[in-house]
């Protein structure tokens, strides 16, 4: 998700109807809440889930990315 925000990818919360979406703050995960979160905010972009590939992230991390 990360990879594809840095480079660009996702879409403004309005052209998905998602603008009244709010930011949750904090979610308890370190990882989205170090990196995610505000790399999100930055880029005031959304990425759907639909856009990641499991397959390809099992592949270049193994079983332990889940």
């Amino acid at each position: 998700m990360a990879k594809l925000l840095e480079s660009g990818a996702g879409h403004a919360p309005q052209w998905a109807a998602k603008a009244l979406q709010t930011d949750p703050g904090a979610t308890g995960c370190v990882y989205a809440d170090s990196a995610l979160l505000p790399l999100l905010r930055v880029k005031d972009r959304f990425i759907d889930q639909e856009a990641l590939d499991l397959n390809a992230i099992i592949r270049s991390h193994g079983s332990a990315a889940m």
